[in-house]
């Protein structure tokens, strides 16, 4: 190694460390600078690791979009009433129009210094712009001057109801007094006259500090009955129009030279948000009690700005540390945390649909879109999912502990797949670990704990290979060499690890007074056997084993933890203190300090180059193994109450860690997108770093989805079903593929190719070329077959046996051929497989009336009569909307006949009554059923484009078979 080469590795593993001590401050720009040092110059060696890679993406922006900006600073934003359009008022006098639809500037209007005001009116005819100076009025079409109200100044407000404008007036300059001595004038203008037609003196008299342009601010309440007014700091609430002052809020507000003094007022006319008495906090107060109701902590600096979501229900601050916080406003509780602005948050306005937040940068004034409905990515799982390894393509498998239902649970996203294989007895008590897959995910091994044996399952063939005797769920295989290594006893009673030959299932080797399984090296050359205080290192010639070395620990203490470089020339093994090892010389080469007790896991990553370890002292730690220096450290707050694991995915891009504290068994999944996928994000030559390998193409497709690059990301899916064409062994791949293809194509609006591959995909017979075009074609649109189980854990529940392809129930011809299901109700579907919502069902057509063949499933004695399930929503060309509810026992009911349930309904009719295995095998026999429910078309001579399908109950969920236009 060149001096060179280690001079750069000690300062990336120092800067690594200080990059995330730069995330945990919210020094977003800090961060992002101690990385972009270490991208390599052409010839250089690329140094960067997992832990390179996982900061990269914690410092991703989180927002949807940016808008250009003013090039001096900016001040306020405001949303125009329709949500299209946002002005922006620069610090040195001209307001910028921004257009979301083109994400351009469409406009720039002159004015004079210091905008501190801008504001659309109610119904999009004006926009206010004000100053310290003077108010304009603009008209927010034209953009032209209106005219300009005399002696105003900022800040101007419209009234909610658009009836009055608000300004403020100040005595003539040559009248001024001292600024902490002047007197306010508000002024309330009619906006039909624009004349003054009420005003009130207040004083503002006992503000300390603070510029003069702080003194006042006001906010009006949803009703636009009430206004509540900062002025210096007091806080003063009126009745309006006729500004009787109701209440004074009895604490000062700081108007320090640092902070901004701001008001912001719920939808509910008495959620009043102000800053707290240091300025890093924001205080919430009930305005009907006139009390303070709590503070909210969290940022790093002043807080500037605040914003109530529309509803009310969530507050957005803004703070001179960069970042903008969304809280949740009945409970206090930091719903997420978004980095990306480059500078001091100064403003930030809420959509009028509540769906977008903007946020407003203050020397770059760089406006920004969020979407203040997305949460930050989870980092921890705790049941009902239990984690037992990653799969070949990066993905976590687990079970859901509700049932035995295999998934697999994307890195990035925790978004969930279902996974084929193995399907467990549920007669059997099993125990699930990590380490239970193989690397290639080919093998996998489940633990029956009552029984005491380890299932062996070939995933990609879903067989059962053998059984093996296990006393723990841990389990080591040899994809090569198709061993298994197990922990047993022998006739004498004694610990031992057993390696076994798969698929056969009989002994090879044998160790006895082993502790822990045996660990085989990644190139299946060497074998660790740990003996308590010393350990054993074995060779593998042929079909046997060879005694390298006994190597005694340099601590007194029990062997905790082993691993193998995937070079197989480092061994780690660990009992406080991390011991690097040379092979096969075991000689040591270093030693890792920094855990504070014992009982240590290890995992090197893919690569070789980071070491990740646990151990019972809350810390996940990654240590760099060239300068053997600490990287990055998780860190919880719970106390350890039992056994832990650590595991890289094959491919890199995520890290698990599982263990149980106080409150049960977490796991936790650390994501870091491979360098093909960051060159997707940043304009990249992300082909030539996926090369050859489907896995990393199948990500790349996934990247490029969620980028809307859905032309590339298409071809990505082509890509991986290229390469996995033929191949019977990545057939597993392949299938993955499949659907993600099939989202790709509806979100080209390729409705029909989409149809096909759903279809193929969930093996659905295709739609008749017969089908006439009102039966509404639903191919790219299911979810389920009707052989599909209506319970996870009751086979043969199904409508297997409802007639299929172009049949008549209630005088009315329905292409039947699969169903459409959702869910409602978020916290039912934390680990569900099922979806909330389908839209974008497409109709096409003009129509009198539409004809619903429907059902529902769930907890019927939990639902009454009347109560809404879901609803649809149909989109016309024209732009309106109409909703068309979805009611329990009036417009379906449950597809089982239960006694307890009407047989008919106020608006529908059954339409066809049937049975399946599971009914007569219960003694119900036709107890199954559809209903037909038609809706009269309010709008008959305006064509219909698309149907959404949404569900609103979490205990009962709707089913959509088919659906007919007429």
């Amino acid at each position: 190694m060149t001096l060179c080469l280690a001079a750069r590795e000690r300062l990336y593993a120092a800067d690594i460390n200080l990059a995330q001590q730069a995330l945990q401050a919210d020094n977003l720009r800090l961060a992002r600078s101690l990385l972009q040092n270490h991208i390599p110059q052409p010839g250089q060696p690329d140094l960067r690791g997992f832990e390179w890679r996982y900061l990269w993406q914690k410092c991703r922006s989180q927002e949807l979009f940016s808008l250009p900006g003013h090039t001096n600073q900016s001040r306020v934003l405001a949303f125009s009433p329709d949500g299209h359009r946002i002005a922006v008022g620069g610090f040195f006098g001209t307001t910028m129009i921004l257009d979301l639809g083109t994400r351009q500037r469409i406009a720039v209007l002159p004015g004079t210094n210091r905008i501190q005001s801008v504001e659309f009116s109610p119904d999009g005819r004006w926009l206010a712009v004000g100053s310290h100076l003077d108010v304009r009025l603009w008209d927010a079409r034209s953009f032209s001057l209106v005219r300009e109200l005399p002696d105003g100044v900022a800040p101007a407000l419209f009234s909610p109801d658009g009836k009055h404008l608000l300004t403020y007036r100040r005595p003539a300059s040559g009248q001024r007094k001292n600024p902490l001595e002047e007197d306010w004038r508000l002024d309330v203008w009619h906006t039909d006259t624009w004349s003054v037609s009420n005003s009130f003196n207040f004083p503002v008299s006992g503000s300390r500090s603070g510029s003069r342009d702080l003194y006042v601010q006001p906010v009006f309440g949803a009703d636009g009955k009430r206004l509540v007014v900062l002025a210096g700091d007091t806080i003063r609430v009126f009745s309006f129009p006729d500004l009787r002052e109701l209440l004074v809020v009895p604490e000062r507000i700081p108007a320090g030279s640092t902070s901004r003094p701001f008001l912001a007022l719920a939808a509910d006319n008495r959620t009043l948000a102000t800053v707290s008495r240091e300025g890093f906090g924001v205080r919430l107060w009930d305005l009907e009690a006139n009390r303070e109701l709590r503070v909210l902590p969290g940022h790093l600096d002043h807080v500037f700005s605040a914003a109530f979501s529309p509803d009310g229900t969530v507050l957005a601050t803004g703070s001179g540390d960069q970042t903008t916080k969304l809280w949740n406003v009945a409970t206090g509780d930091l719903l997420n945390t978004f980095r990306g602005q480059g500078d001091e948050v100064i403003a930030l306005a809420f959509s009028p649909d509540g769906k977008q937040l903007a946020s407003l940068g203050t020397a770059d004034a760089v406006v920004k879109l969020w979407d203040p409905q997305s949460r930050p990515r989870r980092d921890s799982i705790r049941e009902p999912l239990w984690p037992v390894g990653f799969d070949a393509d990066g993905s976590l498998v687990a079970f859901l502990s509700l049932g035995p239902r295999p998934v697999t649970l994307d890195p990035e996203t925790f978004a969930l797949s279902p996974a084929a294989s193995p399907v467990l007895r549920e007669d059997v008590s099993y125990g699930v670990d990590f380490h239970g897959l193989s690397s290639d995910g080919a093998l996998q091994g489940v633990w029956a704990a009552e029984e005491g044996v380890m299932e062996v399952w070939d995933r990609r063939a879903n067989q059962r290979l053998c059984m093996l005797p296990a006393l723990s769920p841990l389990v080591s295989f040899a994809n090569a060499r198709r061993l298994a290594a197990t922990i047993t006893t022998n006739a004498a009673g004694l610990l031992t690890t057993t390696v076994w030959q798969l698929p056969s299932g009989t002994a090879k080797w044998v160790f006895t007074n082993r502790f822990e399984r045996a660990v085989i090296s990644p190139d299946e050359q060497h074998l660790f056997a740990n003996e308590g205080e010393h350990f054993r290192l074995w060779r593998v010639e042929g079909e046997e084993l060879v005694s390298v070395r006994t190597a005694q620990h340099p601590v007194d203490r029990f062997v905790s933890g082993a691993a193998f470089s995937p070079d197989g020339w480092r061994l780690a093994t660990s009992a406080r203190d991390i011991f690097l090892w040379s092979l096969p010389s075991l000689e040591v080469v270093g030693v890792l300090k920094g855990h504070t007790r014992a009982s240590t896991r290890l995992a090197f990553s893919p690569d070789g180059r980071t070491l990740a370890s646990i151990a019972d002292d809350r810390t996940v730690r990654l240590w760099h193994v060239s300068t053997q220096r600490e990287l990055i450290r998780f860190q919880t707050s719970e106390q350890d109450q039992g056994d832990f694991q650590v595991e890289f995915s094959p491919d890199g891009r995520a890290l698990a860690a599982r263990r149980f504290d106080t409150k049960g068994a977490i796991a936790w999944l650390h994501y870091a997108p491979s360098f093909a996928e960051i060159a997707v994000v940043e304009g990249g030559d992300y082909r030539s770093l996926a090369g050859e390998d489907p896995a990393t193409w199948l990500n790349v497709a996934k990247t490029l989805q969620r980028e809307n690059r859905r032309v590339q990301a298409l071809e990505a899916c082509d890509e991986v079903l290229r390469r996995t064409a033929n191949r019977e062994e990545l057939t597993w791949l392949a299938d993955k593929a499949h659907p993600l293809r099939v989202r790709v194509l509806k979100q080209l609006n390729r409705l029909d190719e989409a149809g096909t591959g759903n279809c193929a995909n969930l093996g659905i017979v295709p739609r008749n070329p017969a089908a006439p075009p009102e039966t509404i074609d639903l191919s790219a649109f299911y979810n389920r077959t009707l052989a599909d189980a209506a319970e996870p854990n009751v086979n043969a529940n199904d409508l297997s046996e409802l007639p299929q392809g172009l049949q008549t129930f209630a005088g009315t011809v329905f292409d039947v051929r699969g169903r459409l299901q959702v869910i409602g109700g978020a916290a039912q579907r934390q680990w569900s497989l099922e979806v909330e919502r389908i839209e974008g069902i497409r109709v096409g057509r003009r129509l009198a009336r539409l004809h619903f063949l429907q059902a529902a499933h769930g907890d019927s004695r939990k639902v009454a009569t009347g109560d809404r399930l879901g609803h649809y929503r149909l989109h016309f060309a024209d732009g309106r909307t109409v909703e068309i509810p979805i009611r329990y026992n009036v417009d379906l009911s449950d597809y089982r006949a239960l006694e307890h349930l009407p047989s008919e309904l106020p608006e529908a009719v059954e339409a066809w009554r049937g049975a399946n295995p599971h009914s007569r095998a219960t003694g119900n026999g036709d107890a199954i059923r559809l209903f037909k429910r038609t809706w009269q078309n309010p709008f008959p001579e305006v064509e219909v484009t698309t149907l959404d399908f949404v569900a609103e109950n979490a205990g009962t969920h709707p089913w959509l078979i088919a659906l007919t236009a007429e």
